[in-house]
């Protein structure tokens, strides 16, 4: 599979250090991630070992990495096994620099198994499949004690805003004057009829029952390679 962004590079490390105390000194980059969506690299620093993970602002800004760092915080104060997201010298979790945006997180603990996998493998040991299970659990358990705003993009995440909806098609259409691209890719075929024929026979069924069920704030996809990185 072949990565959508370049891997990171060395100037980005020396870039990145005037931000990050725990980055100065001598940097070396040890892995790169196989994963298509980012550009993710492990590197050596004076202190030890740190992750560091890319994207393009289009895909994630300053402010949704936020969203996704305080849910980060709040599994770890519910015991939740997660890695630890790194500050800058201002005190924030990312930075912007140019066309990105930029979070360094501690190595996790332990070893990543599944670190050289492609997004999506499936799991590779029934064993390994058991202790993920119990672990969705716990997430799940975790997450319910957490109330946050929706989130505030509509790239990469989980959002049942849709199906909530007393009229999910009025709210498609709605949601398309601030989505150009899902309006040029919906254009191409006749969705309105589709989803009438395929989800509104459903959807009044159980609208309502779905209306009232509690809202979890997790990342809706757990296989075996998007469980630590």
């Amino acid at each position: 599979m072949v990565a959508d962004w370049p891997p990171l590079r060395t100037a980005e490390l020396d870039a990145l250090q005037a931000h990050y105390p725990q980055l100065a000194g001598p940097c070396e980059l040890l892995w790169h991630s196989p994963r298509p969506l980012s550009a993710a690299a492990i590197v050596s620093t004076r202190d030890g070992k740190c992750f560091i993970k890319r994207h393009l602002q289009q895909v994630r800004t300053v402010q949704t990495l936020g969203e996704e760092h305080r849910f980060i915080a709040h599994l770890a104060g519910e015991g939740l096994p997660v890695v630890q997201v790194l500050r800058d010298a201002q005190g924030q979790t990312a930075v912007a620099l140019g066309p990105w945006t930029y979070e360094v997180h501690a190595v996790g603990a332990g070893h990543d198994v599944y670190r050289d996998a492609h997004s999506w493998t499936p799991v590779a040991d029934v064993e390994q499949a058991r202790e993920a299970g119990p672990m969705l659990a716990r997430l799940h358990r975790a997450a319910a004690g957490y109330h946050a705003p929706q989130r505030g993009t509509h790239v990469l995440v989980a959002r049942d805003n849709l199906i909530r909806s007393d009229d999910p098609l009025a709210l498609l259409s709605a949601q398309c004057e601030q989505r150009p691209a899902l309006a040029r890719y919906l254009a191409r075929q006749p969705w309105q009829a589709q989803l009438q024929r395929t989800l509104l026979p459903w959807h009044a069924a159980v609208g309502d029952r779905l209306r009232h069920e509690p809202r979890l704030w997790a990342h809706n996809d757990w296989h075996v390679s998007n469980l630590l990185w």
